[in-house]
């Protein structure tokens, strides 16, 4: 079960995919539902639990919980230099949507 090649590019495994389709799912729901819910509970961190947000500050935590858990989708696409950029593309869109409120 490696990689296949299908005419100049690699194809990844089906699971490969389905995982990264999962995780986008989940993630990106997660952060979807922080954002309109305005609430964001409990996480745990490495410096023990971090406190439930509200309001604003769940808002943006979502909006940039939802933008991260788009970068799996990159396994989906056709070269190498086309998941780079879409992986730039998101990485530029977390900083906006991170430090965005603190700039603007």
């Amino acid at each position: 079960m490696g990689l296949r090649w299908v005419g100049c590019r690699v194809q990844k495994p089906l699971l490969t995919r389905v995982m990264a389709a999962l995780t986008t799912v989940v993630v990106s729901g997660i952060g979807a539902l922080s954002f309109f819910s305005g609430y964001a509970p409990e996480r745990s961190t490495r410096f023990g639990m971090a406190g439930p947000l509200f309001g604003d500050q769940a808002e943006h935590y979502g909006i940039a919980l939802f933008i991260i858990g788009l970068m799996p989708l990159a396994f989906f696409a056709r070269s190498n230099k086309q998941a780079g950029r879409y992986i730039a593309v998101v990485l530029v869109a977390f900083w906006i949507a991170a430090f965005g409120p603190l700039v603007f």
